[in-house]
């Protein structure tokens, strides 16, 4: 049974990142602990791109195990612009390990595609999501992992 967390942050930026005051979760005791927990999966990835110069990132795990992910990709093929994406596991993390491992590749494969035949050449059409949610759907089916 998941024991719901209440989570309450006031975050102020502190060098590399911020600190973190006026944290309550219920169950924890000290300011300390609070810290500790929050502070535990912080990252920060130098970057240099443009407007982008550092990227910082972080996770709390409410549930175990946790069924959410994340990616980045700063440097695109065919364009000048970066992907980010955070997507939620809401029922399992079998489509959210799907879009973390495959959504951008299909996102540039299929605007690489339109250059080629005059179509929709926005990186993030509406096309290239049917096209994503058909083949994590494809997948799902063949593998009989997402049942």
């Amino acid at each position: 049974m998941h024991r719901r967390l209440q989570l309450k942050c006031a975050l102020a930026a502190a060098g590399a990142f911020g600190a973190i005051k006026g944290c309550a979760i219920a169950g924890k005791s000290s300011a300390e602990d609070h810290d500790a927990a929050i502070c535990r999966n912080q990252a920060t990835m130098k970057v240099e791109k443009g407007l982008i110069k550092e990227i910082h990132t972080n996770w709390y795990p409410a549930n175990d195990p946790i069924e959410d992910t994340s990616a980045m990709r700063i440097q695109l093929k065919q364009s000048s612009g970066s992907l980010f994406g955070v997507y939620d596991g809401h029922s399992g993390g079998g489509c959210s390990a799907f879009c973390r491992d495959e959504l951008f590749d299909i996102l540039e494969f299929k605007q690489r595609l339109s250059k080629d035949d005059g179509g929709d050449t926005r990186l993030l059409s509406p096309s290239s999501f049917v096209e994503a949610d058909d083949a994590f759907l494809q997948m799902a089916y063949l593998d009989k992992r997402f049942r």
